[in-house]
């Protein structure tokens, strides 16, 4: 390269050359150069200082790399579960390759472990050259297996040194799917509760779904895609709902007496067709697959206070892979009463009909209520089992008269306590709730 100008620093003698020189090509390795003017002037220590000649010594590394970025159906998705797609259904991946080294690439080879013909664009799997900085997109197509899956996508090329020692220059990405059974998906959505802090800035609850879909029986599996809460007011029975937004799945605006309140939501993952192994925190719409039920746990915060009188109704949504343009949804209404949970507003309200409700909170460390709801005069015991079927404790509630009992004052409490007094162990437990002739049974766990 010729340069007609350049300063040249070498320890503090500084020279500003006007004539023309060279400078060597990048090398595989340090490799030790010299360059040279024929003539310049410059300053040391403050002194003008004239020259003819000055060499300066520098070492120039060459560096060969490059990275891959696979994709399936246009997704980046480096971890499970990945997107969903239907299984025989034609699935196309994409492999972007960029040269992120400082030297031309040749010959770059690019392969998927799912033995997949990738084109790189002139039908082979071949990247003739890749300048420093540039990238070629390649592609492939493949049938759909059912479950989950993941491949590697790799590119590779050689790169020869300066001492004629050849390096590989290589790079892989992984890439996952599920895929589902074809057919056509059915959810329901059950239950929702809803729980209020003490100062009514707060809402944690759960809503249960379960799969209703014909093939159930033949292990067809549903594809959660989204699930969310949508909060709604209004001052009195027959009053509408002021209107509310539901800005993304886990933000949204309501009106309480004129006045806009937002909401941000958390969502968490209670257990999948009973295990709760598999309790954790959820990322926003996360995927996720089941095959009898589901639990979504959820915790909302407001920007104000609830007020203690009107109706707060909630709406849990959900979206399912093979039923795009179908949001299943399931909606409670629940009274203000200015406690500390949510309760229908008369004092003698009767539910239509007697039911038990998942305990909160789920999973639990120590202790936990259990909600549930009178159609009538019963009396009620709960008893708790381990997973042997060991009974563990014996809650006797008593003669009940019909009513709700939401309300942490009025729900069964469970000290995570055996019959001795003696804390019982991290695991999972069941729930046998009984109240005349009705009887049902719930999972909890406690987590230590």
């Amino acid at each position: 390269m010729r340069i007609r100008s350049c300063t040249l620093l070498t320890l503090s003698l500084v020279f500003t050359f006007s004539s023309i020189y060279s400078v060597v090509a990048l090398e595989p390795e340090p490799v030790r150069r010299s360059i040279q003017a024929v003539s310049g002037s410059g300053t040391f220590n403050g002194q003008l200082v004239n020259s003819r000649t000055a060499t300066a010594t520098v070492y120039l590394v060459q560096r060969p790399s490059i990275d891959i970025e696979k994709s399936t159906t246009g997704e980046d998705a480096d971890d499970p579960l990945g997107p969903f797609v239907t299984g025989g259904d034609t699935l196309t991946w994409t492999y972007r390759v960029t040269n992120t080294g400082n030297v031309t690439l040749t010959n770059i080879v690019v392969t998927d472990s799912e033995g997949v013909s990738v084109d790189c664009g002139d039908g082979t799997n071949v990247i003739p050259t890749l300048a420093p900085g540039t990238s070629v997109t390649c592609t492939a197509i493949g049938a759909a297996q059912i479950g989950q899956r993941m491949s590697t996508g790799a590119a590779s090329t050689t790169f020869t040194k300066a001492s004629s020692t050849m390096v590989k220059v290589a790079d892989s990405d992984n890439s996952y799917y599920y895929g589902l059974q074809p057919g056509e998906p059915s959810i329901q959505i059950n239950s929702l509760i809803s729980v209020f802090d003490d100062a009514f800035t707060q809402t944690s609850g759960v809503f249960n779904i379960t799969n209703e879909s014909e093939k159930k029986t033949d292990g067809f599996l549903i594809g959660l895609e989204s699930y969310q809460i949508d909060w709604e007011f209004k001052k009195g029975p027959q009053d509408p709902y002021e209107p509310s937004t539901l800005n993304a799945s886990d933000e949204g605006s309501l009106f309480i007496n004129d006045q806009e309140v937002t909401y941000i939501c958390t969502y968490s993952l209670m257990d999948v067709d009973g295990d709760t192994s598999v309790a954790r925190d959820l990322s926003l719409d996360e995927n996720l697959v089941f095959h009898e039920s589901i639990n979504i746990g959820y915790t909302c915060w407001f920007s104000a206070p609830i007020p203690n009188s009107g109706f707060l109704r909630g709406t849990a949504s959900a979206a399912i892979f093979g039923q795009d343009e179908r949001a299943f949804t399931f909606s409670e209404e629940f009274p203000l009463r200015g406690a500390s949970a949510l309760a229908p507003a008369a004092p003698n309200a009767v539910p239509r009909e007697t039911r038990v409700h998942q305990n909160f909170r789920n999973p639990f460390n120590p202790d936990t209520w259990i909600p549930f709801e009178l159609s009538e005069d019963a009396r009620v015991k709960i008893e708790i089992h381990d997973v042997t079927g060991r009974l563990v404790r014996t809650l006797d509630l008593g003669h009940r008269p019909a009513g709700y009992y939401l309300e942490k004052s009025k729900a069964a409490y469970w000290d995570g306590r055996n019959e001795a007094g003696e804390s019982v162990a991290s695991g999972i437990y069941f729930y046998q709730f009984t109240a005349g002739d009705f009887s049902a049974m719930k999972r909890m766990v406690i987590l230590k």
